[in-house]
């Protein structure tokens, strides 16, 4: 598949659970991000950046978890990628509809840190943030949290963060829904 029938047979996918008729749909895999902007059901506009959370991990993360260089190198990375796509409308979309691994861990991450209640589909931008927080706050703590909830994720997890904080507010969004249902 292209990155832009990867980015539209998600959001159709995610549209089979989580009805909404606005905002944008986000899909951060391990080496590419599909993004789709969706108005009144349809999709508006849509982009791939070649930049995942594996790839994102290789580039710029020496060790097991990056340090607070590669923070810094990675945050910069993902501004001058999604930059190049001028195309894509980063106007305010209230609503954010994620799917993939990174999505699912962020929430799982979330229930944890949070207290969320098991049933809970999504996140508020106040609750991204204290997991980001936590995430990037020491390594031992990030490698302690991450080791408990989704230790296959140990590499690529603060990376997929990055890429999904950069992208919740450059939508604006309030809140984040994440969705089993992808491609």
């Amino acid at each position: 598949l292209s990155g832009t029938e990867e980015a539209l047979l998600g959001y159709y996918g995610a549209g089979l659970e989580v009805h909404c008729t606005s905002g944008a749909f986000l899909d951060i895999g391990g080496g590419s991000t599909e993004v789709v902007v969706f108005d009144q059901g349809q999709p508006v506009q849509s982009a791939s950046f070649r930049m995942g959370s594996l790839s994102l991990y290789r580039s710029y993360v020496k060790k097991i978890l990056p340090g607070d260089g590669a923070l810094k190198r990675m945050k910069e990375a993902i501004e001058e990628t999604v930059e190049e796509k001028a195309l894509l409308d980063f106007s305010r979309c209230t609503h954010l509809i994620c799917v993939g691994g990174t999505a699912r861990a962020a929430l799982k991450l979330a229930k944890r840190v949070c207290r969320l209640p098991e049933t809970s589909n999504s996140i508020t931008i106040g609750q991204l943030d204290r997991v980001c927080q936590e995430l990037c706050a020491s390594q031992k703590q990030a490698a302690d949290l991450i080791l408990k909830i989704e230790p296959e994720r140990i590499h690529t997890m603060i990376p997929g963060m990055l890429i999904l904080r950069h992208m919740v507010q450059g939508f604006g969004a309030g809140r984040v829904i994440v969705s089993q249902y992808g491609v």
